[in-house]
């Protein structure tokens, strides 16, 4: 093979030429901080450990009984519910949100409002009491802050949790107790 046909192979499949002693040699190519066969170093987020909560306002709970007994439910002040998220390190509650919206499928946001209205009857059972909530059914999860690095290894930066982040699906929670 001619020096000539060596280079031109060389850059028709990404690799670097260099002379050596008057010989061509080809070295692995590099493109964006990466080697052609490695992993594009970034950072992203995890979210795991996935649940369903709800969260309400302090104003918007009521416990009535015992039954037999109609209740009449309504929601009459406004507010605003606020995340519980943890972040440490080079994480941030904006990223970790933005991941929740994706692994969840649901609106995570940092906030919730709660508007005046919403009213329900609900039947209460004899001998026992209906704790009515109105408020935000919400995620609870845990994730993780991680960088991926050239040789496709990940090296964990930061982790937490969130107690609970809303979103935007809004109703009652009713749970019927003995006390």
């Amino acid at each position: 093979m001619s020096t000539g046909h060596f280079a031109a192979r060389a850059a028709a499949v990404g690799t670097g030429v260099v002379v050596l002693g008057g010989l061509l040699a080809a070295t692995p190519a590099t493109a964006g901080g990466r080697v052609a066969t490695g992993c594009p170093v970034e950072r992203n987020y995890a979210v795991t450990s996935i649940s369903t909560v709800h969260h309400s306002l302090a104003s918007a709970r009521l416990k009535d009984g015992p039954g037999p007994a109609t209740v009449k439910v309504k929601v009459e002040r406004s507010g605003t519910l606020h995340h519980s998220i943890s972040v440490s390190g080079e994480a941030s509650v904006s990223g970790v949100i933005a991941q929740a919206k994706v692994s969840t499928g649901a609106s995570v946001a940092k906030t919730a409002s709660i508007t005046v209205g919403h009213e329900v009857t609900k039947k209460v059972p004899s001998g026992k009491y209906l704790q009515s909530r109105y408020g935000s059914y919400g995620k609870k999860f845990n994730w993780r802050y991680y960088r991926v690095n050239g040789s496709c290894s990940t090296t964990t930066l930061a982790t937490g949790y969130s107690d609970w982040a809303p979103t935007n699906e809004k109703g009652w929670k009713f749970t019927v107790v003995s006390r």
